[in-house]
């Protein structure tokens, strides 16, 4: 078809997570003047892309989960001006269901929920991240847990550098991607930073290259062997089994020379004396060995189906699925107002309120015209359906915004400076800058909660003593307000 109509070429796509310009594809999807025009996916389309000009939606997987139901047919609603002309707005879109999800949630309104599996990429990052925080205390004195560290936290580094900060997926949270782009900071992880590491950036697509499905899956194995072995775990038998098993069948397999090079350490892995002085490095070496040669293991039997015969639509109905008209995707529009607010940071009412400045009436005004004027927020109505009524706008913005680093720094500075304070309580300021530099405020309650609980299962007033934690509340509520402190 290319031949003849060579303009076309890129009219339809498949976009998976097998081609690495995956997230390009989906930006240019998402123009209304770009290629493609039709969009092929398992998954990547179902949830996080905003495409107004889409009309027509074929499902052709069955789905029981209300939610991911909802996430998907949602990439339909949301509402262009002009689509089909001047004057002409988008009133209506097309499901085309091939699996009766309609007529399933017509008649089960609440679907059938379940609980989707992390992939395993997303699952090793956050066994290593456990693996840091267990050798972090070991470093200094032990030589293996210093490497082992070391190697883990390049790994993860690694895996954060590839990851594509203009993709739309990795837009809304870049401000907590860019910090760990900085090698250094992996040798100092706080809480906060393992908090937020698992909860927004495990997940993250990356280009770095880890091998196939098999090669990835050891590397889980290995690490989980690890932090067992560190922690003294009762699962760091079953995991070594494992690793003995996957040697078992691949022993036998000398005819490839790959194999038959890793011939003596295959055989010395199957008996149990060996593991008993099979240090760190030593793992991580029997690791790199093995991992490209898990997918040669013997699949498991199974029953070969061949099958010819052409698909047919024996039926088709019109269902009407009425929970979705004037629907508002409020996850969708979240993340979608986060993403604008994000882009104004430049906006000197918006610097005003990352950094903890008075604002005036004027700037108070400035921030209702920009907020209830953006396109992105479509409207006054549509925004506090969402999020309710918003009594203090700056504080709400800087929720979302964070407070500037340095102006959370020099909140505290003079606080540090009045007196010689400990390792654990500057530890625990650092923490509340972090915190601060994420969320924008934080509430007093926060302090008696992880990550402050880790310091002192008191939280704050385990940490400092009364007249101290009393000033340091003092300057959080403060800081809650969204107003200087000297103005406070």
């Amino acid at each position: 078809m290319t031949d003849h109509f060579p303009h076309l070429h890129n009219f339809a796509r498949v976009i998976d997570n097998y081609d690495r310009y995956a997230g390009t594809l989906i930006d240019d999807f998402s123009k209304p003047s770009g290629q493609p025009t039709i969009a092929v996916s398992v998954d990547m389309l179902d949830t996080g892309i905003d495409v107004p000009e889409v009309v027509n939606l074929v499902l052709f997987k069955v789905v029981r989960s209300k939610t991911k139901f909802m996430q998907m047919v949602g990439r339909g609603t949301r509402l262009r001006p002009d689509l089909f002309g001047p004057g002409q707005h988008k009133t209506h879109f097309t499901v085309l269901d091939y699996c009766g999800n309609l007529q399933f949630f017509s008649l089960n309104p609440d679907g059938v929920e379940s609980k989707v599996a992390e992939p395993v990429l997303q699952r090793t990052f956050k066994v290593h991240l456990e693996l840091l925080r267990a050798l972090a205390p070991l470093r200094a004195s032990d030589e293996e847990a210093r490497q082992l560290y070391t190697k883990t936290a390049d790994a993860l580094h690694a895996r954060v550098t590839g990851i594509p900060l203009e993709s739309f997926m990795v837009r809304p949270v870049r401000d907590l991607v860019e910090p760990y782009l900085d090698r250094a900071r992996w040798d100092a992880l706080t809480e906060v930073d393992h908090v937020d590491l698992v909860r927004h950036v495990s997940g993250l697509p990356s280009s770095v290259q880890t091998g196939d499905e098999g090669a990835r899956r050891f590397d889980e194995v290995v690490a989980k062997l690890h932090l067992a072995r560190l922690t003294g775990s009762h699962d760091a038998a079953r995991l070594q089994r494992r690793v003995q098993t996957i040697a078992q069948g691949l022993a036998p397999k000398t005819s490839i020379p790959d194999v038959a090079a890793l011939a003596g350490l295959l055989n010395q892995l199957q008996q149990g004396a060996t593991w008993a002085g099979l240090t760190p490095s030593a793992l991580e070496d029997v690791r790199e060995r093995m991992r490209g040669l898990v997918a040669l293991l013997d699949r498991n039997d199974r029953t070969v189906i061949y099958t010819d015969f052409q698909d047919e639509i024996v039926g088709s109905g019109l269902t009407v699925f009425p929970d979705l008209a004037g629907q508002v995707n409020e996850a969708q529009y979240r993340k979608k107002v986060e993403a604008f607010l994000h882009g104004q940071q430049a906006h000197p009412v918006i610097r005003k309120v990352r950094c903890a400045e008075s604002l005036t009436a004027a700037d108070l005004e400035a921030l209702e015209v920009l907020l209830f004027e953006a396109s992105e927020i479509e409207s006054r109505e549509v925004f506090e359906e969402v999020y309710g009524q918003q009594d203090n706008l700056a504080t709400f913005i800087r929720s979302l915004v964070g407070l500037d680093r340095q102006a959370a720094r020099q909140a505290f500075a003079h606080y540090l400076d009045t007196q010689v304070f400990n390792a654990k309580q500057i530890r625990f300021v650092e923490n509340l800058v972090e915190m601060l530099t994420r969320k924008g405020s934080v509430p007093v309650s926060a302090l008696y909660e992880p990550p402050f609980t880790n310091a002192h299962p008191q939280g704050i007033d385990g940490v400092f003593q009364e007249d101290d934690a009393d000033r340091l509340v003092t300057l959080v509520r403060r800081l809650a307000r969204a107003t200087s402190p000297a103005q406070a």
